[in-house]
């Protein structure tokens, strides 16, 4: 993955990107696609990625090859929110 030479789009720290292997989920046709071990440019002050475009084209054709065969989407709940203390 290419080094990013500028800061970071959504706090305008100067603090230079770390390379790191990340989790990213995605959303496509209402199924959920976990993808680990993806390389990312990582912002060191807000935590906001980068990722490169030739991976993310690679992980969307594992999801356009996935749903051609059929596989079962995982599911996902959402967990009701008490409050503090509640």
């Amino acid at each position: 993955m290419p080094e990013r030479t500028y800061p970071c789009e959504f706090c305008d720290t100067q603090l230079e990107q770390e390379e790191k292997l990340v989790t990213l989920t995605l959303i496509r046709g209402g199924k959920i696609y976990v993808f680990e071990g993806v390389p990312a440019q990582v912002c060191p002050n807000c935590g906001h990625r980068y990722y490169d475009g030739p991976m993310i084209t690679r992980l969307e054709k594992l999801i356009r090859e996935n749903a051609l065969h059929g596989a079962e989407p995982m599911v996902a709940f959402k967990v009701p929110y008490a409050g503090v203390g509640g």
